[in-house]
């Protein structure tokens, strides 16, 4: 992970006597500790030998050809020489794709490899390579071929396939199942050989003639093998077929190299922001030039990046500052413009302080530069001060300002969902819950969650819910009846106000999955046994106690949930929050009982739910509140997903669809640098959610540790996988760390990404809708789990009729979506008659055959009548020969419909950014194995973003 070392004090040589060269054996020049510059080519992966490669594909700046699945660049032709310049490769130590284990597929094609080491005397050196390795190897040594292993003879491209691997590799001893992973565990002795064939091994005598007198280079190109075609499809990508496994490098004689020891001096090194670094861990020595930190960013954006000082004993005095940036043409950006940052390692998510640590053996000094939105495009350069006890060390700063403009957080169209625990901030810190302290302390919570651009932010009115048991809304009773006392809830909200723009959504905390259990029973689905009553809080006196109140609908419930309803829209009004929208939460893939639904639309009948689910706790999603109406008859105005898999639901700008991305997101930075564009572009959400800010796990007064999140009711397992803090406990509040700032710096680029598809947009012509639902029963229940076979009257038949702008007919152009179906094979209507207020309509409608749906004919008469923006009437017909009659109601849906007008004309510079935009999003689906394109790949886009923009002016 470390590139460019220099050792502060000059190059250090191990000195050893004459008698400890008469006795000594072979010395280490590389080995695992050894950092290398590496490049990956990703592409997808080839099944069987009849899978076509061009194995003479040419190198340089073009890009592999897409295939389905990840691309990447291919290496310069020159990679392999001594004077390449890796100055912008990845950097690390170990193993890249591990053992004979199995590792994630990655879709690496080709990996290549360069380290330098120092040469004294090249005839006397007697220098020894043994390689471990997957797939297929090329080793050159200073530009020049000395061995390769599991390769064909003659000229290769960077896309020729390695010998295959014996089946046996792959799967079990009866040849039917594949391989499992047993992670860091040897496997056992049945099967070990199996896992040992995927390991193969090259021992090689550096030549002496090819040897030089000083720096060395000595390249690596592991080529991966194809996979058995008749391997199951899910289990094709089961492990790496290229990978690094281990290296060393020996010498004979010690005195004719340069030993890569370490005599305790500080050494400096460059690092990509998002490497994951460990903790006392001084880092290898890499021979080459000196440390250069290179940074990009757009105009009003923000560009990170790392400096490492380390050594074999813990150091202190360190300290950084910076100079002005300066360019060509003589702009300055002044040094404040760059923030200095020290990362205090010792767990999986980095805090980021602004004082170094007293002592370490390693410390990263982190650099932001935040870019004002007027700055001039260009290169600007300055220096790095790194100050250590009676030393002084210069490093170059480059920072590359693209013209492209990123608008301010609260402008991001990207959706953000950051969860704020007020609970768990009291806890860490050791302060009354609501004190003075406790809110000061929350602030900087706050403020990184403006800084974001958090669209939801969640207040509860209940305890022991699945965000804790910290209501903002307290009761007090008399006789018996409660009213809310909303002082608390005020104080918060302020505060938040003064850190962050108003939210997109508040979301009130009423019910959430299993919070009122009675028994086996649950208020939710189709469960009929509900709690008789609910967790709140009361205030008396000064004391906050916790007790139980009536279950919504008991007595004189009405009046005090419609005070909290009034009273929480009061405190958005005196904010002037007059674009947030209050929701209701938080439904999961069990829903509130129908009778809480109705007593929220009774009264708040505009008031709609947020929803976390899987997909099956919001079957049906549209444009409109008709379309988003679940069988409970909640109405869903936010719709979060707990796994990312492709969306197909319908993208509304009002009611957004972010994904947790549960499955997905761990502690390693890099995954969080993703995690916008992996969601939004990718995937074709609207963001991401459910990222905890500050869900910090402490210590209770009676020792036990806990974590609000998830703790007092169990969400299923949505909330599993969700990070629960990526921000760190500072000294006086939350604290940046690594992962948020990544995750900030995602977002940015997604912003950007999603500039260039707005300019790449197709013209579209926009009509209004009609959306009708036929009470029409064509569809079982998914549970089930079988096809229909019989009619029922549980499910609802959806119909979308477009008008166009100025009201007058066009055509008819159906969704026909049904619960848990997707769309109807076809549909068609004829319009019988049609006036101000009433419509006549002849409706064929065909179901398409799947899983839940057996295919057949419905053909019905449909009459319906408009009063103001909704539509009721009535429909009579057949499906299979079946009399058919039932209800219809619908709704008026301005500007429902977009009808793409056909391709804008495309120039060079479209097709080049929408080029940037497909590697932006491989190189994070392919993970970790994708790191080392993200900084070229971060490159094209900002310079597309910007190049389009210039071309709309």
């Amino acid at each position: 992970m470390l590139a460019g070392l220099l050792r502060v004090s000059g190059l250090c040589i191990s000195v050893l006597s004459a008698a400890d060269l008469a006795s000594a054996a072979d010395v280490t020049v590389i080995d695992q500790q050894t950092a290398f510059r590496y490049r990956t080519v990703l592409h997808p992966p080839v099944v069987g030998r009849g899978g076509k490669i061009d194995a003479g594909a040419k190198v340089g700046d073009n890009w592999v050809l897409r295939g389905g699945g990840v691309s990447s660049p291919l290496p310069d032709s020159g990679w392999i020489m001594p004077q390449f310049d890796d100055a912008e490769w990845s950097s690390q130590s170990g193993p890249l794709s591990g053992g004979y284990g199995n590792s994630r597929p990655a879709g690496m094609a080709l990996l290549c490899v360069r380290a330098r080491f120092e040469v004294r005397e090249p005839q006397r050196a007697d220098l020894q390579l043994s390689l471990r390795y997957r797939g297929g190897a090329i080793v050159y040594l200073d530009g020049q071929e000395i061995a390769r292993g599991y390769l064909p003879s003659g000229k290769i491209g960077p896309l020729t396939l390695a010998e295959d691997y014996p089946r046996e590799a792959f799967v079990t001893p009866d040849g039917e199942a594949l391989l499992p992973n047993y992670g860091r565990n040897d496997p056992p002795a049945d099967v070990l050989p199996r896992y040992q064939s995927r390991i193969r091994k090259l021992q090689i005598e550096l030549p002496p003639e090819v040897l030089r007198k000083g720096t060395n280079v000595l390249a690596i190109e592991l080529h991966r093998t194809a996979i058995p075609p008749e391997l199951p499809p899910f289990g094709r990508g089961a492990w790496d077929t290229v990978g690094l496994v281990d290296w060393k490098l020996t010498a004979a004689r010690p005195d004719a190299v340069v030993l890569p020891g370490n005599t305790g001096e500080i050494q400096l090194g460059s690092a990509e922001p998002w490497a994951r670094l460990g903790e006392n861990q001084a880092p290898p020595l890499l021979a080459g030039s000196p440390p250069k930190l290179e940074m990009a960013a757009p105009l009003g954006g923000m560009g990170s990046g790392q400096i490492v000082a380390g050594a074999a004993e813990t150091f202190g005095g360190l300290a950084a500052s910076m100079s002005d940036l300066r360019s060509a043409p003589g702009d300055v950006l002044p040094a404040q413009t760059v923030r200095i940052r020290y990362a205090r390692l010792g767990g999986q998510f980095v805090p980021l302080l602004d004082r170094p640590a007293d002592k370490a053996a390693i410390q990263p000094i982190w650099l932001t530069a935040s870019v004002p939105a007027d700055a001039r495009a260009g290169k600007y350069t300055g220096t790095l001060t790194v100050r250590l006890p009676g030393k002084a060390f210069g490093v170059p700063v480059e920072l590359t300002v693209y013209g492209w403009k990123v608008g301010r957080p609260h402008e991001w169209a990207t959706c953000v969902n950051l969860l704020q625990s007020p609970e768990s901030v009291a806890g860490q810190y050791g302060v009354p819950l609501w004190s003075d302290r406790h809110f000061a302390l929350m602030e900087k919570s706050f403020a990184l969650m403006g800084a974001a651009g958090n669209d939801v932010l969640g207040v509860s009115a209940v305890g022991r819910s699945v965000f804790g048991d910290d209501p903002l809304i307290v009761f007090r009773r008399s006789g018996g009846r409660f009213a809310p006392e909303l002082r608390l809830l005020r104080r918060y909200l302020e505060l938040y106000d003064r850190h962050a723009a108003p939210p997109q959504f508040l979301a009130l905390h009423v019910w959430s999955y299993g919070m009122y259990q009675r028994g086996e029973g649950r208020d939710g689905g189709n469960v009929e046994r509900r709690a008789e009553t609910i967790p709140v809080v009361e205030i008396r006196g000064e004391k906050l106690v916790p007790v139980e109140a009536p279950i919504f609908g008991g007595p004189h419930t009405e009046n005090t949930w419609r005070a909290v309803i009034d009273g929480v829209r009061e405190e958005m009004r005196r904010l002037r929050w007059n674009r947030t929208r209050l929701l209701l939460g938080t439904s999961g893939d069990t829903w509130p009982s129908a009778e809480t639904v109705r007593f929220f639309q009774k009264i708040a009948p505009d008031v709609q739910w947020r929803v976390l689910t899987h997909g099956g706790g919001c079957p049906r999603w549209g444009i409109s509140d008709h379309e988003r109406t679940q069988p409970n008859d909640m109405v869903v105005g936010y719709l979060e997903i707990a796994r990312r898999l492709t969306n197909h639901r319908v993208k509304w700008p009002e009611h957004p669809v972010p994904c947790n991305a549960r499955d997905k997101v761990g502690s390693h930075p890099f995954t969080y640098r993703g995690l916008a564009v992996t969601n939004t572009i990718a995937g074709n959400y609207d963001g991401f959610c459910w990222k905890g800010i500050d869900y910090w796990t402490y210590t209770t007064g009676a020792g036990t540790r806990r974590n609000a999140l998830n703790t007092y009711v169990h969400f299923g397992n949505m909330v599993g996988g969700t990070p629960r803090a990526i921000a760190a406990p500072g000294p006086d509040g939350a604290v940046a760390t690594v992962q948020y700032e990544m995750l900030r710096e995602g977002v940015q680029e997604c912003e950007a990404a999603l500039a260039i598809r707005r300019q790449l947009r197709r013209p579209v012509k926009r009509y209004d809708v009609i959306a009708l639902r036929l009470a029409a029963g064509l569809v079982r229940e998914k549970d089930r789990n079988k096809p229909n076979t019989e009619l029922t009257d549980e499910q609802d038949l959806d119909l979308e009729i477009p008008l166009d702008v100025h009201g007058g007919l066009l055509r008819i152009v159906p969704s026909a979506r049904t619960y848990n179906t997707g769309k109807h094979q076809d549909a068609r209507f004829t319009i019988l008659e049609q006036s101000d207020d009433r419509m006549k309509l002849e409706a064929h409608v065909v179901l398409a055959d799947d899983r839940w749906v057996r295919g057949g004919d419905g053909r019905y008469t449909v009459k319906v009548r408009r009063q103001g923006d909704t539509y009721r009437g009535s429909y009579e017909g057949r499906y299979r020969g079946v009399p058919r009659a039932g209800s219809v109601t619908g709704a008026f849906v301005p500007d429902g419909f977009a009808e793409s007008l056909g391709d804008p004309p495309e120039t060079e510079s479209h097709r080049r950014a929408k080029q940037v935009i497909e590697r932006l999003c491989d190189v994070h689906k392919a993970g970790s194995s994708g790191a080392s394109n993200l900084r070229q790949a971060v490159r094209e886009l900002y310079a597309g973003a910007a190049e389009l923009a210039e071309e709309k002016r």
